[in-house]
C-alpha cells in the first residue's frame, strides 16, 4: 500500500514541479519585459517614444483582431482527438488559414489608421514606412509563433516555451541597455530590437511544432467551419477591447498632442510592474478557482485581494513618494506628480476588474460579456462629443471608465451566479 501511494504521488509531484518552473519562467519573462519598457522610456526622446507607443498599440490591435476565439477553438479541436497528432496538425492549418483571412480583412483599415496617427504625430514619410514594416513583421511573427504554441502544451512543452520567452526577453533587455550606453535615443534601434525579439521566437516554435505534428493535411470542412464560427462569435467582444487603446490614442491625438501621448505611454509603463501578477493569475489562481467546488465566494474575494495587493502598494508609493516612480521614467517626465497617482489608481482598478472577470469567465459565467459593447461605445461617444478633455488626468479618468463597464459586467455575472436557479453551486 505504501509503495502504491508513493507511485501515485510521483505524477502529482512532477506536475507540481513543472507548474513551478512554468510559473517562475513567466514571472521572470514579465519582469524582463517590464524593465525593458522602463529603459525605453528613459532612452527615447518624447517625440520618438510617442511614435513607439502608437506602433505597439496598433500592433496589439492587429494581433487581437486577427485571432479572436482562436485559442479556445484550437484547444477544443485538439482536445477532442488528442493524442491524435494528425488531427492536431489539421487544426493548426485551419487556424493559420482563418488568421490570414482575418488579416486581409483588417489590414487596410489598420494601415490607414496607422498612417494617419503617424502623420499627426510628426513622422516623416521614411519613418512611416519603417513603422509600417515593423507592424507587418510583428504580425507575421505573431502568426507563426502565437496561438499555435498552445498546441505544444499538449506535448509537454510548457516549460520549454516559457524558457524561450524568458531568454528572448532577457536578451532584448540586455541589448536595450547596451544601446542606451552606446547610442543616444534611437527609435530605429529600439524598433529593430523589438522586431528581433518577436522574430526570434519563430524558428523554435516552427521546429518544435513540425517535430510534434509533421503530417499536416488540409482540415476537413467541419473543422474550418468550427474555427470560423468561434472567430465570428468572439470578434465583437475582442473588437471592443481593441477599441479602448485606439480611442485613447485618438483622444490624445485630437484633443492634446504628441507630448501627452509620450507621457501617457511612459506612465503606462509603470503598470508593467503588474505583469508578474498577471502571470501568477493565469498560471495558478485561475486554475485553482476553476477547480474549486466549496467556499467560492470567500475564495473569489481572497484571490482578488492577492491580485490587488501589489496595485495597492503602487498607489501608496505614487501618493507618498511619487518621485521614486518618476525617477524610473527619466528626466523627461519628472513633473508628472499628479498624473502618476492617476495612472496607479487606474492600474489598480483595471487589474482588479480584469482578474474578477477572468476568474468568473473560467467558471463559465460569460452571459453578460456583450453588455460591455454598448456601454463602452456610449462612454466613447460621451468623451468625444460632450467632454472637453484638456489634460492627462482626464485621459486616465476616461481610461478608468472602461474598467467600470467591466466591473458592471462582473457584478451582473456574480449576481446571476448567486441566484438559487443558476448559482446553487456557489457557496
Amino acid at each position: 500500500m505504501t509503495r502504491l501511494r508513493a507511485r501515485d504521488a510521483r505524477p502529482f509531484r512532477a506536475t507540481l514541479a513543472t507548474g513551478g518552473k512554468f510559473l517562475a519562467g513567466a514571472v521572470v519573462n514579465q519582469g524582463f519585459m517590464a524593465v525593458t519598457g522602463l529603459l525605453l522610456v528613459r532612452w527615447l526622446s518624447v517625440s520618438d517614444y510617442a511614435l513607439y507607443s502608437i506602433t505597439f498599440v496598433l500592433l496589439g490591435a492587429a494581433t487581437v483582431l486577427t485571432k479572436p476565439g482562436m485559442g479556445p477553438a484550437l484547444n477544443a479541436l485538439i482536445s477532442r482527438h488528442w493524442p491524435d497528432r494528425m488531427a492536431a496538425g489539421r487544426a493548426l492549418v485551419a487556424i493559420r488559414d482563418v488568421r490570414r483571412r482575418m488579416f486581409l480583412l483588417f489590414s487596410l483599415p489598420l494601415a490607414s489608421i496607422a498612417v494617419a496617427l503617424f502623420h499627426a504625430n510628426g513622422a516623416t514619410l521614411q519613418a512611416t514606412a519603417v513603422l509600417l514594416a515593423v507592424l507587418l513583421l510583428g504580425w507575421w511573427a505573431d502568426l507563426r509563433s502565437h496561438v499555435i504554441d498552445q498546441s505544444l502544451y499538449y506535448a509537454g512543452y510548457q516549460v520549454r516555451v516559457q524558457t524561450l520567452d524568458a531568454l528572448l526577453s532577457g536578451t532584448r533587455m540586455a541589448a536595450t541597455l547596451v544601446a542606451m550606453i552606446v547610442t543616444k535615443g534611437n527609435l530605429n534601434v529600439a524598433l529593430l530590437l523589438a522586431a528581433a525579439a518577436a522574430l526570434g521566437r519563430v524558428p523554435f516554435i516552427d521546429r518544435w511544432s513540425n517535430s510534434e505534428f509533421p503530417d499536416r493535411h488540409e482540415p476537413v470542412l467541419a473543422e474550418r467551419k468550427f474555427v470560423r464560427e468561434m472567430t465570428l462569435r468572439q470578434l465583437p467582444v475582442e473588437a471592443i477591447y481593441v477599441l479602448q487603446p485606439q480611442m485613447i490614442l485618438l483622444l490624445l491625438t485630437l484633443k492634446l498632442g504628441t507630448t501627452e501621448i509620450a507621457q501617457f505611454g511612459a506612465l503606462s509603463r509603470l503598470t508593467q510592474v503588474m505583469l508578474p501578477v498577471n502571470a501568477v493569475l493565469t498560471a495558478y489562481l485561475i486554475p485553482r478557482f476553476a477547480r474549486q467546488n466549496r467556499r467560492l465566494v470567500s475564495t473569489f474575494f481572497g484571490l482578488l485581494g492577492i491580485v490587488a495587493l501589489p496595485g495597492i502598494i503602487l498607489v501608496a508609493i505614487s501618493v507618498l513618494a511619487p518621485n521614486w516612480l518618476l525617477w524610473l521614467l527619466g528626466r523627461n517626465y519628472q513633473n508628472l506628480h499628479t498624473e502618476v497617482m492617476w495612472a496607479a489608481a487606474v492600474t489598480l482598478l483595471a487589474t482588479v476588474s480584469g482578474a474578477a472577470w477572468h476568474l468568473l469567465a473560467n467558471r463559465g459565467f460569460t452571459r453578460y460579456a456583450s453588455i460591455q459593447i454598448p456601454m463602452n461605445l456610449a462612454w466613447c461617444g460621451f468623451a468625444f462629443f460632450f467632454w472637453p478633455i484638456d489634460n492627462l488626468q482626464e485621459v486616465f479618468l476616461f481610461q478608468g471608465g472602461f474598467s467600470v463597464t467591466l466591473m458592471t459586467s462582473v457584478a451582473l455575472e456574480a449576481r446571476a451566479a448567486l441566484t438559487p436557479r443558476e448559482g446553487a453551486q456557489v457557496k
